[in-house]
């Protein structure tokens, strides 16, 4: 804008600064494939803790959908050096519980032979950890 001409009698007026300019960058979250293994177990942990108040309110759909995305979230997760134990125990509580708790959704929702592949994977776990002790 152009300035305002000022008369020897008035003062001169102000012209407030214009706000700095902000660039605003929207990021789309991660997929799973760009996640390292720290942030898969901790999606899956979130996504555990939503199941858990699903369950508790008897939606067994969304506590189904929930505990399955959290399995799938970790399945292939490949640890490195840069693992601690914390994520890889956590990791373990994750595939066993979500697995453990799907197959619960899966009997009341009628869906055995779901919640029959569920159970089973829980338990390849757990014999899987049993032969390391």
């Amino acid at each position: 804008p152009a300035p305002t001409p000022t008369s020897p009698t008035s003062p001169p007026s102000t012209i407030p600064p214009s706000p700095p300019t902000q660039t605003i960058r929207a990021i789309r979250p991660k997929t799973l494939s760009e996640m390292a293994p720290h942030e898969k177990v901790h999606l899956a942990l979130h996504q555990k803790q939503k199941a858990s108040l699903s369950f508790a309110t008897r939606s067994f759909p969304a506590a189904l959908h929930l505990y399955a995305s959290a399995v799938d979230a970790v399945c292939y997760v490949q640890h490195d050096s840069q693992s601690t134990n914390e994520c890889r125990a956590d990791l373990i509580d994750v595939m066993v519980t979500c697995s453990n708790n799907a197959a619960t959704c899966c009997v009341q929702l009628g869906r055995l032979g779901e919640a029959g592949r569920f159970a089973r994977n829980a338990l390849v776990l757990l014999d899987a950890l049993w032969g390391k002790r």
